[in-house]
């Protein structure tokens, strides 16, 4: 009889256990992957108007971009799946607040931060540190690998990228122009 009440009071502690921490990693707001196509055909007549060589994605164009991309990657594990994301950019890194669902029923809000690499015809971001309500999370876990964005595609033939930069909440691209050469 004892027994059985040990028993039955670790299976009450358990379950209170694991509704705390459902309560504690669930996410605080609502993010989604809703992206609008980025139209950069506008800001490019812009910029031929004002005779420069460089366009300026501002950070909400980025998010757009980037949730594009990923609203195709959602599966990043068998049980892990991508829900919502929301990019801030700052310092040569982006940050991304991402919500995933575990197994199909936990919720869970986390934050990752990606270095960005240009590598052409790409925009790169490698991801370097994953975090769960402040406690850092090994990125295997989540099956992070980088993201690529092709910006060239989105281009004229006769533009090409020189050189991308973060610079404050922009990104700053930097264009060439290429007479009588193919990609």
């Amino acid at each position: 009889m004892r027994w059985l009440k040990w028993f039955i009071g670790f299976i009450v502690l358990a379950v209170a256990a694991c509704a705390v921490l459902i309560w504690y990693v669930k996410p605080q707001r609502q993010l989604d992957l809703n992206a609008t196509e980025l139209q950069l055909a506008p800001k490019l007549m812009d910029m031929v108007k004002h005779r420069q060589t460089e366009l300026t994605l501002t950070e909400p164009e980025v998010n757009q971009l980037l949730k594009g991309v990923l609203a195709s990657r959602r599966q990043l594990t068998p049980d892990l799946t991508l829900t919502g994301a929301d990019f801030q950019l700052a310092d040569e890194r982006l940050r991304a607040a991402v919500q995933v669902v575990y197994a199909d029923w936990l919720q869970t809000e986390g934050q990752i931060v990606y270095r960005l690499v240009w590598q052409p015809p790409y925009l790169t971001a490698v991801p370097e540190e994953a975090r769960v309500k402040g406690l850092s999370v090994p990125m295997e876990w989540l099956g992070l690998t980088p993201v690529q964005v092709n910006l060239e595609e989105r281009l004229p033939q006769l533009v090409g990228i020189r050189e991308v930069a973060i610079e404050g909440q922009e990104l700053h691209i930097r264009f060439d122009i290429r007479l009588g050469e193919g990609r």
